[in-house]
């Protein structure tokens, strides 16, 4: 950039920025909905994925974790909040309760190295009106993954994803 004062001076500068959003280098997943009564349903998510070269890494006990189904006109997020995870042994971290009045089990187990896997159970959750494909986004931190699910007869299942932010 450069600036001229109305004396005549002129200034110049340069200013580089790196913005870093680590992705997850894979994620896959499988999705099951089932239809449950008065429009509330149960669906269970599941699968792994690896960290970027960039990530920073996780921390399970201080990251906060969500995972986020949309298709079609509906979209449902769910998020346990940063310090909800518990360390279950040396490299599994689980969380029981409520969200949002969303009744929510995860599990996220290290696989060693930057790998883990995941498991989201959420009950008497609104997802009439999701369609595919379906886009199930999970991240964890500020590490984050995206991957798009297709219907099959007994629920919703993808792999084969990507990071994304």
């Amino acid at each position: 950039m450069t600036a001229t004062d109305r004396a005549g001076n002129t200034f110049s500068t340069s200013t580089t920025f790196t913005v870093v959003n680590p992705a997850f280098a894979s994620l896959t997943s499988t999705l099951k909905v089932d239809a449950g009564e008065n429009r509330k349903d149960d669906f269970r998510a599941s699968g792994d994925f690896t960290l970027a070269t960039l990530s920073n890494g996780i921390n399970p006990v201080t990251d906060g974790l969500s995972i986020q189904l949309a298709g079609g006109p509906r979209s449902v997020s769910v998020v346990v909040p940063s310090g909800a995870l518990r360390a279950d042994g040396s490299k599994t971290w689980k969380f029981d309760g409520n969200v949002s009045g969303i009744k929510v089990e995860v599990e996220l187990r290290s696989l060693g190295g930057a790998r883990y896997s995941y498991k989201v159970q959420g009950e008497k959750v609104a997802l009439s009106g999701l369609t595919n494909p379906v886009l199930v986004t999970v991240s964890i931190g500020d590490d984050s993954g995206i991957v798009s699910v297709t219907t099959q007869p007994n629920g919703y299942r993808g792999d084969g994803g990507e990071g994304g932010d």
